[in-house]
């Protein structure tokens, strides 16, 4: 298949094909564990399924990387799948996903998209996706069951919110960015 228009400079191996549609995705994990190898089996599965290549991003983690450091890294990766100059893809055929803590990146990727004016993505995929890291909505309370651990305690030593949200928990974890469910959710791409 022939290189698209889009991506006639490129010289990037994995260049846009004519026509080409594909995932951009981001991984769960609380924003402090897992990577694109703990998830290669579920993304390898959404691949075949869909038939579209996936360009699966390793973001700097906290607590070494606090926010805005994964923000900063979906949004890299983003441009260069969709700079003609590197892999060349069209935004209108890139799908941008993510499982849990990639979730709400997703998200938080495409409010800072829009607040800047840069191109969206077509579209986002959410996987049970984490929108607030106040851990103040009411599902927390209501919902019998759920595969997450009840909220943890900001005082605790393991607090992946503490981890992402260093050093003021309290207002940071309130960022739309960070908690979208707190922010702004009009003029997005369909989730």
């Amino acid at each position: 298949m022939p290189l698209a228009r889009s991506a006639q400079g490129s010289k990037d191996p994995c260049a846009a094909r004519e026509g080409e549609k594909v995932i951009l995705y981001y991984h769960g994990g609380g924003y402090f564990i897992c990577s694109t190898a703990t998830h290669r089996e579920m993304l390898w599965r959404i691949s075949k399924a869909t038939g579209r290549r996936i360009f699966a991003v390793d973001y700097r983690l906290a607590p070494e990387h606090p926010f805005p450091a994964a923000l900063h890294d979906a949004s890299h990766a983003f441009c260069h799948l969709t700079d003609p100059k590197e892999c060349g893809f069209d935004p209108a055929n890139v799908t941008v996903a993510g499982d849990s803590a990639g979730g709400g990146l997703t998200v938080g990727l495409l409010m800072y998209q829009r607040d800047q004016g840069m191109p969206t993505p077509s579209k986002g995929v959410l996987l049970s996706p984490w929108l607030d890291l106040t851990m103040t909505c009411e599902s927390w309370v209501t919902n019998e069951m759920d595969y997450l651990p009840s909220p943890p305690k900001t005082e605790h030593h393991f607090n992946p919110i503490s981890f992402y949200c260093q050093p003021n928990v309290k207002a940071l974890s309130r960022h739309p960015y960070i908690s979208p469910l707190l922010g702004y959710l009009g003029e997005l791409p369909p989730c």
